[in-house]
């Protein structure tokens, strides 16, 4: 296991490449393989190429250096120098995944520049160690490769390193060959999970909205005219009594039809011709006459 770690780390050559990001590999193999000192200082000796591996040839106090983290700050000292600013933003504007390249090497490399680029005094203030984030998180999106970055962008990560994970599981489902080691296709699943629930968010606050400003309409359309409402409704009320008031007085004088009452004013009539043995006209024609002059008398009173 040992063997095929050390054969998958990346050559110090000592130019672009980034230094802290090798330390930073041998460091995990070491602490998962159970290194000493020596051998540390060893594996990253074997693996100095082209500048990095003259400036070790070159100054004879560094090979005796027996301390891993005294090596280590010496490299630092040469090939980690502080960059001027337009040649650090030269580095972050000009940032895009190589063929071939890994996320966590390319991931490593926008931290790196950026850290030169936004806060080359390494500061802690809060607002530049934000800022810094920020321009991470943008520009790894950016120097993502096409068809990676436009499914990255499709789940909005918030943070660099929620955008590093996420590049990971999308690189391996793309990959033919499985992508990088440990990502599983459990976490292409919980992505896909994610976006789905996203959506399903997304049409329900829709919904939701739609439902608010129907209400809202509606409510405005009751508080706009109340008066006038109401005036219309109490209108109509007296209009309708009106109406069937007249109705029900022209629908007895001109049908010929005799109602209960009308009725009962005949036989009281036949009852007066009886008591006093004066004949009077209580004929339909003659009651109906008397219905309709009593009806074009009635004024009818506004309620």
């Amino acid at each position: 296991m040992s063997n095929s770690l050390v054969a998958s780390l990346t050559p110090f050559k000592g130019k672009e490449d980034s230094f802290e990001f090798f330390v930073k590999q041998i460091n995990d193999i070491a602490r998962l393989e159970k290194w000493g000192e020596a051998k540390k200082i060893l594996v990253l000796k074997l693996n100095l190429k082209d500048d990095a591996l003259k400036f070790l040839v070159s100054n004879p106090k560094i090979e005796e250096i027996s301390d891993f983290d005294s090596l280590v700050k010496k490299f630092k000292e040469n090939f980690c120098k502080k960059p001027h600013f337009e040649q650090a933003q030269r580095q972050f504007n000009n940032l895009k995944q190589k063929v071939s390249q890994s996320i966590s090497h390319l991931a490593e490399q926008v931290s790196s520049t950026t850290e030169k680029f936004s806060n080359p005094s390494n500061s802690k203030e809060e607002n530049i160690v934000n800022l810094a984030e920020k321009l991470k998180l943008s520009k790894f999106i950016e120097a993502l490769r096409s068809d990676i970055r436009v499914e990255v962008k499709k789940l909005g990560p918030k943070t660099f390193r929620s955008a590093v994970a996420i590049a990971k599981n999308i690189d391996n489902a793309l990959s033919d060959d499985g992508g990088e080691l440990n990502v599983t296709y459990s976490g292409i699943n919980q992505i896909l999970s994610q976006q789905l629930n996203t959506n399903k968010q997304i049409l329900e606050l829709s919904e939701n909205v739609n439902a608010i400003s129907s209400q809202n309409l509606c409510v405005n359309s009751l508080t706009e005219a109340p008066a006038t409402t109401s005036n219309n409704v109490q209108s109509n009320q007296q209009t309708h009594c009106q109406e069937n008031s007249l109705t029900n007085v022209y629908s007895e004088t001109t049908d010929c039809d005799i109602s209960e009452s009308d009725k009962n004013k005949k036989e009281g009539f036949e009852q007066i011709n009886n008591n006093f043995g004066e004949k009077v006209d209580v004929s339909e024609e003659t009651f109906h006459a008397l219905n309709v002059k009593i009806a074009n008398s009635i004024t009818v009173q506004p309620f």
